[in-house]
């Protein structure tokens, strides 16, 4: 009798640390859902950011792109500097449909979807990661921390969807 008495026991641990863990879930899910909606909360959107990459030894490369969003489903990607890549510009549609736009051929290429996942314009960026679509559309989120300040995620890529990236850490703050 005792072990039934245990394992009634162990039972209620379990479902309670399974309910803790999809409450986790359900937590990194919200959390990144509203991530996702102050990103796209303007109808229209425009941003000048600058990109550094890091190569292996250290040596950074400095761009500049400016960035143009409508609505949740369209944007645009300019390169306005260093020189050797200014006029370089990457469209992101509706359905999966992209373009590139090569100022040294003056021709805009459509994005075969066998190539989304290379890397654009000299970044560690792939075309798949400039498109405007919402993160929890592509990634299932767990929670791995939080301070008073952030949450820090973990986004896997959803069941059916190809990604360069193993997972992704994100930080998220939480004042805005």
């Amino acid at each position: 009798m005792k072990s039934v008495k245990w394992m009634k026991s162990a039972s209620f641990v379990l479902a309670a640390l399974v309910a803790s863990a999809n409450l986790s879930a359900q937590n990194a899910l919200e959390i990144l859902k509203k991530s996702d909606d102050v990103v796209y909360a303007p109808k229209d959107q425009h941003s000048v950011n600058k990109i550094i990459v890091t190569d292996k030894n250290g040596n950074e490369k400095e761009m500049i792109a400016e960035f143009l969003q409508k609505g949740r489903d369209k944007r645009l990607v300019r390169f306005t500097a260093p020189a050797s890549q200014a006029g370089i510009a990457f469209l992101s549609l509706p359905q999966d449909v992209m373009y590139l736009y090569l100022p040294a051929y003056k021709k805009e290429r459509r994005i075969a979807s066998h190539v989304k996942n290379q890397a654009f314009a000299g970044t560690d960026f792939s075309y798949n990661d400039m498109e405007a679509k919402p993160l929890n559309e592509k990634y299932d989120p767990r929670l791995l921390s939080q301070t008073a300040d952030s949450f820090v995620l973990e986004l896997l890529p959803k069941a059916g969807i190809t990604s360069e990236h193993s997972k992704i850490v994100l930080t998220i703050s939480k004042v805005n």
